[in-house]
């Protein structure tokens, strides 16, 4: 596996877990896309998971745009273009970039999975999003990683039997190849889930999305679903759970702060929500987060792991 690097379009690079099967990364992105009309080049295979923000990965000249929660499985050995969605920002909702989880693999395991699933080969990217439970299991992982980063005694089953198993499941996902519905997919589908990642947390109604993507309301669930599989309503609500999760545990703030913040209409609306998208409530989510990191002694120093200087 080759030493990581960073891209252009990429502002830090925290590693936090480096094995001999795989490594864990975070990519903290500034907003800034792949300068002019220059590529980079990626050395190894990855599985980019994104926390928060929203991204457009360029390869071969096929776009796939990652939205919070959403893994997308990244070929190495290509050449690839970066670029952020700024159609729909407003002064409310500025350029403020993306944070992912990068889950860079070795070449044995590169090859293991190119093996079983020959399909993941091809130089289009793959992405899909994350069940709830799945999501939480990467955070769990995350968390782990980041722990690793502050202690010499770092547990690499804890940090790669969960990595895998979310790879058997992104590559699950893909096994079938893109999206059956992809040749549907239009500049409407684009502009809708662009304008969607930067206005979860507003009051949102069809028409506005409509006027804003220039799309008749009447057709614009209809085609989203057919190009997605899903509806507009349930993009909308696990974007909100995302960025809900991830104040939760992240963050001290209330639950109720959280939940009128991430657009719910009260906190038992957030909780019912919450639970059946993660299987537990928000307070026992924090609960069990809170003390993997009281129990490891190195809460202190999560966010603080070696940094690669920017680009």
């Amino acid at each position: 596996m080759s030493e990581p690097s960073l891209s252009k379009s990429c502002s830090t690079l925290d590693v936090l877990y480096q094995g001999a099967l795989l490594s864990v990364e975070s990519w903290h992105c500034a907003g800034m896309d792949t300068p002019g009309q220059s590529e980079e080049w990626s050395n190894d295979d990855r599985l980019v998971i994104t926390r928060s923000g929203a991204w457009e990965l360029q390869v071969q000249g096929q776009a796939t745009l990652a939205l919070p929660g959403t893994a997308v499985y990244w070929r190495g050995h290509e050449h690839f273009r970066v670029r952020h969605p700024r159609a729909y920002q407003t002064s409310q909702t500025p350029a403020c970039g993306d944070e992912c989880t990068v889950i860079r693999l070795s070449q044995h395991t590169r090859n293991a999975i190119r093996e079983a699933f020959p399909k993941l080969g091809s130089a289009a990217p793959f992405a899909s999003p994350m069940s709830g439970s799945a999501y939480l299991r990467h955070r769990h992982m995350f968390l782990q990683a980041q722990l690793a980063s502050c202690s010499d005694q770092a547990c690499a089953l804890a940090i790669e039997e969960p990595a895998m198993d979310l790879l058997a499941q992104a590559r699950n996902s893909f096994a079938q190849g893109p999206n059956p519905h992809a040749r549907k997919r239009s500049i409407v589908i684009d502009d809708t889930q662009a304008w969607i990642a930067s206005h979860y947390l507003q009051p949102i109604h069809i028409e506005r999305i409509a006027r804003a993507v220039g799309c008749s309301m009447f057709h614009l669930s209809r085609l989203f679903q057919l190009a997605t599989g899903h509806t507009l309503h349930q993009t909308v609500l696990r974007l909100r759970l995302r960025a809900a999760l991830e104040r939760v545990l992240d963050t001290p703030d209330a639950l109720t702060r959280i939940a009128l913040d991430c657009g719910f209409a009260s906190p038992s609306h957030f909780a019912t929500a919450f639970r059946k998208e993660y299987g537990c409530t928000p307070g026992s989510a924090r609960s069990v987060f809170g003390r993997l990191r009281k129990k490891s002694g190195q809460a202190g120093c999560i966010g603080h792991s070696p940094t690669h200087p920017s680009a």
